[in-house]
């Protein structure tokens, strides 16, 4: 920040006809608004680590739910195949689907 140069355009009419410390006020609340916003390095660093380990826990826990889904429906064909071959047919209906969820899934839970 040592090494940043900030230029402020003043006018003729502002700086005419003020004492030196008037115009340094007047100077100093220009200005200060434009350095408000300006974040220090360590400041973009810590953000950005809060913002890679957020992004990082999303990505573990849509993994976790994939695996989860996966899963389900693995578990879902499998008992699917078994119903239409204890039923001796050749195609899966709708029917089968929903018999299968309901072996699969308790009633009650969400």
């Amino acid at each position: 920040m040592a090494n940043d140069v900030i230029k402020v355009k003043v006018t003729k009419k502002a700086a005419r006809g003020s004492t030196p410390e008037e115009f340094a006020n007047t100077v100093r609340t220009v200005v200060a608004p434009l350095l408000a916003p300006l974040a220090t390095r360590e400041q973009l660093q810590a953000q950005n680590n809060t913002v890679q380990a957020l992004q990082e826990a999303i990505r573990r826990r849509k993994a976790e739910s994939s695996d989860a889904l996966d899963d389900l429906m693995e578990r879902l064909a499998k008992e699917c195949r078994l119903l239409v071959q204890s039923n001796e047919r050749a195609t899966v209906t709708a029917r089968d689907v929903e018999a299968a969820v309901r072996l699969l899934i308790p009633p009650g839970s969400p």
